[in-house]
């Protein structure tokens, strides 16, 4: 006697196949928006200015679905470069998975984050202090296994959203890989031959960080901890009672000043160099300060004690 079994196992999978495809299509007609506030934070594209970014101008949000939801902030978005922070808490992650259409950047500032590519199944760890770059078009989901909130400073460059093609409004359609989905596992590790040019997620360590000496007169460290063509980040340290040169970038930059005082003076086209009548600002702790592309700017730490700052520039440094 001959069992139907199998056949009736095959018809009911292709029945949850079919049913799979009908959800996904369904999903994929979600009617999708860009929010306002995309390329226009603090300012529209046409009318951008050097200032300090304050309570008043910064959007904040909530990425996710029940329960897995997040606060995430965002500081500036230009026709440039996005730029904001996120926290994770003790024991939490993100979901759904999330995409862009532009580079992203972490900088863990504090704990330590796990993040998955729900596609492949592989995952990094990143610590405090380190970096990480997601190449635009690759899902990421971001797991706190630790005892302490995990918070990330996230740049994105030259978009964060396209309401046709990714962004946060787009559901991931795929199956997560965990553990024994792995395909990582299906090879031998140690890789005997890692080939970084096939990944498309990037955790940049501290001995990973190239650090420069910028300045002919004035002289600063630049530390860049992701440079390409699309974006850079980093961070800036200005000795005691030090200055930079005076210097403007093909792009939007923003800064962040996470301790002490930076002081930022802007210079006024048609008002020469040395005038006392240029503009300057004086950046605090938690301050962020956004100066757009092709404004001439300079550097100051009045403190006696050198001052470390983050920044993002993004297309052209």
């Amino acid at each position: 006697m001959t069992s139907c079994l199998p056949n009736v196992a095959q018809s009911e999978q292709a029945r949850a196949s079919q049913r799979k495809e009908e959800s996904m299509e369904t999903k994929s007609k979600k009617k999708r928006y860009i929010p306002s506030w995309v390329g226009n934070l603090p300012f529209k594209s046409d009318n951008k200015k050097p200032a300090i970014i304050t309570r008043d101008m910064e959007i904040s949000t909530i990425y996710g679905a029940m329960p897995h939801e997040i606060r995430v902030q965002k500081y500036a978005s230009t026709n440039r470069i996005t730029y904001g922070d996120f926290e994770v808490p003790a024991g939490g992650f993100f979901a759904p998975a999330d995409c862009h259409p532009g580079n992203e950047c972490y900088t863990l500032l504090e704990g330590t984050a796990t993040v998955l590519n729900p596609e492949t199944g592989e995952a990094f760890q990143v610590q405090e202090g380190e970096a990480f770059l997601i190449e635009a078009g690759v899902w990421h989901q971001v797991f706190n296994f630790g005892e302490k909130n995990v918070k990330i400073l996230g740049t994105i460059a030259p978009s964060i959203w396209s309401a046709d093609q990714m962004g946060s409004e787009i559901d991931y359609l795929g199956e997560t890989k965990f553990f024994k989905d792995n395909l990582i596992l299906s090879k031998r590790w140690p890789p005997e031959i890692w080939a970084p040019e096939q990944r498309r997620m990037y955790p940049i360590r501290r001995d990973q960080f190239l650090h420069l000496v910028h300045g002919k007169e004035r002289h600063i460290l630049v530390t860049l901890f992701v440079s390409n063509s699309f974006l850079h980040v980093g961070t800036l340290t200005i000795p005691a009672r030090g200055a930079s040169d005076p210097e403007k970038h093909s792009g939007d930059e923003v800064l962040f000043v996470r301790e002490g005082s930076l002081s930022i003076r802007i210079f006024e086209p048609g008002v020469e160099e040395k005038s006392v009548s240029q503009t300057s600002y004086e950046i605090l702790p938690g301050q962020k300060f956004l100066i757009p592309e092709g404004i001439t700017h300079q550097y100051f730490n009045f403190m006696h004690k050198a001052l470390t700052c983050n920044f993002s520039v993004a297309p052209e440094i």
